[in-house]
């Protein structure tokens, strides 16, 4: 009697773990009232074609697509973001007034004459397209700008640089990052900017996966 009941709640315990979202996963509301789920890889998904409202004592209401509704007390403490964030891949985000791209990422490893027996130098180099009216390139901080991979490893910015003139409005910038990853274990890169890097009131974050990321064996390492 007693090995059943235990084996039941061992059986329910797995059930309840096997219904939990991967680590890093976090559903959303959007402010158009869409329920979306945030992937741990930096990419996101609808997860239904429902909607969300919020009734006057602060209990949701699921707006089903056929017509009925109900309330969702198991929804309540979902975070809700501005659907203009949905407006970006992994990389890129389009929003009103300013566009970002990170274009390319890419590695650069530099050895000594003699390979085996010398210390291996690296960088990553983050190519960022960059669009908004009425923005002084030249003023940008560095100081606003983080870079993290997937593993939580965090890399010293050393410049920042307009890396291609495209227009008065729009530029390619390259940062500079001190080093580079080990690769085990790594899924994606972080590049985040603080509220006002380029005038915005809340931080920025893009996502490159490291399947993306171009690697290079140089004599040199490129120089700012």
């Amino acid at each position: 009697m007693h090995y059943s009941i235990l084996k039941k709640s061992v059986y329910a315990q797995i059930a309840c773990l096997l219904s939990l979202p991967s680590f890093g996963d976090e559903k959303i509301l959007t402010d158009a009232g869409r329920e979306v789920l945030l992937k741990d890889d930096g990419s996101w998904t609808y997860l239904s074609d429902d909607r969300f409202g919020t009734l006057s004592d602060g209990s949701r209401a699921r707006l089903k697509a056929d017509g009925s509704w109900n309330i969702e007390n198991s929804e309540t403490r979902l975070i809700t973001i501005p659907v203009e964030a949905l407006k970006r891949s992994k990389d890129t985000i389009t929003a009103e007034g300013y566009y970002l791209q990170i274009t390319k990422i890419t590695i650069e490893s530099q050895r000594g004459k003699n390979r085996k027996n010398s210390t291996l130098r690296a960088q990553t180099l983050v190519d960022l397209k960059l669009k908004k009216a009425d923005l002084d390139f030249k003023a940008l901080n560095k100081d606003l700008i983080s870079f993290s991979d997937s593993r939580g490893r965090l890399y010293e910015i050393k410049n920042l640089v307009i890396h291609e003139n495209v227009s008065d409005t729009e530029k390619v910038l390259r940062i500079f990052l001190e080093g580079a990853p080990r690769w085990w274990g790594i899924k994606f890169f972080s590049l985040e900017f603080q509220p006002g890097f380029i005038g915005q009131d809340r931080k920025i974050s893009l996502n490159k996966s490291s399947n993306e990321i171009t690697r290079l064996e140089v004599d040199a390492l490129t120089r700012y």
